[in-house]
């Protein structure tokens, strides 16, 4: 019986194991997506403010700026 569950708990700390790690990826993911969002949207930010100080659209920097952050994305 004892033997049992010494099996079944180390079953059970096996899956503790591969739970915890999975939980670490999605962690570290999450953290890239979250990284690349903030990027992404300071891109954004800047090329409002280029556009909003130039009040021109077709300003070469600001048109530059434009697709960099789409492709980029």
């Amino acid at each position: 019986m004892i033997k049992k569950f010494t099996v079944l708990y180390q079953d059970i700390d096996q899956a503790n194991k591969e739970l915890q790690a999975v939980a670490g990826s999605l962690s570290e993911e999450l953290d890239n997506a979250r990284l690349q969002h903030e990027t992404f949207q300071a891109m954004a930010n800047c090329l409002a403010d280029d556009l909003l100080k130039d009040d021109v659209i077709d300003h070469p920097r600001a048109h530059n700026k434009a697709l960099v952050a789409l492709d980029y994305w």
